[in-house]
Parts: structure tokens; sequence; C-alpha cells
């Protein structure tokens, strides 16, 4: 990102589709997001799910198109564990003050608390949303027809946010 800013850049366009990854590379890179001298726009394209929609919320600019959806839900751990029920709590634990810390991090651009956020993934539900309610809860800025018109509106020099169909 310093090297687009180094270069001129205006913004710094991310469009992903994605269902998730890792939390701690979602973490580096919502803070080099959130740390970027130059804007940067997320454009969701189809899928934005897990730390996608975390990575989405750091960013200066969120779009999506009308096709995508986003997905919300409690942090996990994966893989095969072994260990002693202590070590399980500490792991419990470890994902309840995860959870606590994503949920504020997602909502505060929101027009959602936290604690309502909290109810809609509890219990190991998933949140899907569509643009419409993407849109309604503050999620994203703004809803275009494709990725093109991001990129067209740059080039253009016109500034954010683009032209919305919302």
């Amino acid at each position: 990102m310093e090297a687009s800013a180094a270069a001129g850049a205006e913004a710094i366009i991310i469009e992903f589709n994605t269902p998730g990854g890792s939390v701690g590379a979602g973490f580096k890179l919502s803070k080099a997001i959130e740390n970027s001298r130059i804007p940067v726009v997320c454009v969701v394209d189809a899928m934005a799910a897990s730390m996608g929609t975390y990575i989405l919320e750091s960013c200066q600019v969120r779009v999506m198109t009308r096709r995508s959806f986003l997905m919300f839900h409690q942090p996990s751990i994966t893989g095969e564990r072994s260990g002693s029920r202590e070590e399980y709590q500490n792991i419990a634990d470890l994902l309840k003050a995860l959870e606590s810390g994503m949920i504020e991090h997602l909502v505060a651009r929101m027009n959602i608390n936290a604690d309502d956020m909290q109810k809609k993934i509890e219990g190991g539900k998933q949140w899907w949303t569509n643009w419409r309610e993407s849109l309604r809860m503050g999620a994203v800025d703004c809803v275009v027809g494709s990725t093109a018109e991001v990129s067209r509106s740059y080039r253009n020099d016109l500034r954010p946010p683009v032209a919305c169909l919302n």
C-alpha cells in the first residue's frame, strides 16, 4: 500500500470474492488497510464471508455488486487438537474474547449494535445478507451494477463513493 501511495495513486481498489480465511492474516490485512495513506476501496463481487466481511469493514469505502452477499459468524479454530480440559477451556476463553473484539470491529460503522450482532450469530449460526440488507444495516456504503463501474469512477477522477444504484 505504501508503494501505491508513493506512486501517486489516488486510491487502492481491492476486488474480492472470498469464503474467508485465516484470522491472523485477516487482522494483518485489515491493519494495513486502516493505516493506508490513501483511500482503500473494497469491492465485493459475489461473496465476502467470515474474515472477508471483517476485512471489508476495515476499508474506507465499502462497495458490493447486486449479485453479492456477506456472511457473519463466530470465529472458530479448525484442525486436530489434543489436550487437557483446562487447555480446551483456554481455547474457549480465547474464542470468546476474539468474538467480542471482532464484533466490535464489525459493528463500528454499521447500523447494528454489538448485542444485536451477537444474537444473529450466537450458537454457531451464520448470518447471510444480500445487497439490500447489507446496505440497510450499513455494512456497505454503496451498491453498483459491476466492478468495472468502480474502476471507471477513479479513472474519470471522480471521488468516492462511486455512482451507486441504491
